[in-house]
């Protein structure tokens, strides 16, 4: 019972062991290119029901140890893949430190960075200075327009004191109109007089001049 207990339990990982055959045959392989962040793909199976063959299927040289052991429970396809990623990113960063290009990438992101920056300042200087003048703009205008405001309120009252003053010169005018009319009336009315009068005087003399005559007449 102790013997079929112990070669139950393997003494390493299966899946290590497999992730690291996978990653020694993409070393050598001819399209294998080192990078630094190079993401580490598993192959998908098509059909992950069938991902754990029977006893009956794959021959026992390729299984590892303790592979179809009751006791221990096969992972799900989704653990396997995570797993194998885990242990393959493991491996290859341990395997490929940090390298200069690494440095040479932080370098361009610092630079760039430092640029977006400055770029950033930049435009929020020229929008400072644009916000800035317009605020002048308006501010100058604003004044202006006070002024004219101003000036404007002023005439407006020096001319309603002139047309004041012309509505009383009109009244005066007015008063005076309707005296002059009245001495003009007054003035025709006594010439009116004066004719008659003169009239009166005309016949009298006549009268006169007559009677002188008739008594002259008679002298002779």
């Amino acid at each position: 019972h102790s013997e079929a207990r112990s070669w139950s339990i393997p003494s390493e990982n299966p899946y290590e062991e497999a992730a690291q055959q996978l990653f020694e045959q993409a070393r050598h392989s001819s399209e294998y290119v080192p990078k630094d962040h190079v993401p580490v793909f598993v192959h998908e199976f098509e059909h992950p029901k069938n991902l754990v063959p029977a006893e009956d299927e794959a021959p026992a040289s390729l299984l590892p140890p303790g592979f179809l052991s009751p006791r221990i429970r096969p992972l799900s396809p989704r653990a396997l893949r995570a797993e194998m990623n885990a242990i393959a990113s493991s491996l290859y960063h341990s395997l490929h430190p940090p390298t200069m290009a690494h440095e040479v990438d932080c370098n361009y992101v610092e630079t760039r960075l430092r640029d977006t920056k400055r770029r950033r300042m930049a435009a929020l200087e020229l929008v400072n200075l644009r916000v800035s003048y317009q605020v002048d703009v308006c501010t100058r205008e604003s004044s202006e327009f006070c002024t004219r405001h101003h000036d404007a309120q002023k005439d407006r009252a020096a001319v309603r004191a002139e047309i004041e003053v012309l509505r009383s010169e009109r009244l005066a005018y007015e008063q005076e109109a309707i005296q002059t009319c009245e001495a003009l009336a007054r003035s025709e009315a006594y010439c009116r007089a004066l004719e008659a009068r003169i009239t009166v005087l005309e016949t009298h003399a006549r009268r006169l001049e007559w009677q002188r005559q008739a008594a002259d007449d008679l002298a002779v």
